[in-house]
């Protein structure tokens, strides 16, 4: 008996995107049509990355003042 990945493996429905497994490559594919094909290796990384660069947006927009339209400098 062989086994069979999910199909998707991960999608969200707000923003389109899907994970698919595709032979032994990860594949993203996106509501406008973009799709691509990264080695497991390129994946973790970048889902990592990802995950870091939202970590640092969400900083960012913490600190947005919507009166001055601007970002608030960090405070300690």
């Amino acid at each position: 008996m062989t086994a069979t990945p999910p199909r998707p493996v991960w999608a969200d429905d707000i923003i389109g995107a899907a994970v698919h497994v595709n032979g032994g490559l990860v594949e993203i594919n996106l509501a406008d049509g973009w799709s691509g094909r990264l080695t497991p290796a390129e994946a973790v990384q970048l889902a990592a990355d990802l995950q870091s660069a939202v970590a640092e947006a969400n900083s960012w927009a913490a600190r947005w003042n919507p009166d001055t339209r601007t970002y608030n400098e960090v405070t300690s």
